[in-house]
């Protein structure tokens, strides 16, 4: 099999696991009544903003999420609420 075919069938094996996973957390947030939009994605997104918010770093996240530079991480947080950002700022200069 060709590196290229190799890929097209990691990537359809990638889709099939994301999608079934979505189906199973849709499922759990029914039974929880939750709302109804949440996925893979927003759990991993959820995941890094609880995870900014308490104080770990971006390095610690990007490593948690598997991404492959630090600038993917930077880019969940490039719409951070501002208010957020202070408070974090603050918590900094705490000594």
């Amino acid at each position: 099999m060709s590196k290229k075919a190799a890929a097209g069938v990691n990537y359809k094996k990638y889709k099939n696991f994301n999608r079934y996973v979505n189906q199973h957390i849709k499922k759990l947030a029914e039974l929880n009544n939750l709302p109804g939009e949440i996925s893979y994605y927003w759990a991993r997104h959820s995941f890094a903003t609880n995870s900014i918010r308490k104080g770990a770093s971006m390095e610690f996240i990007s490593e948690a999420l598997n991404h492959s530079d630090l600038n993917v991480t930077k880019g969940y947080f490039a719409g951070f609420e501002d208010e957020t950002k202070k408070e974090f700022a603050d918590k900094l200069m705490e000594f």
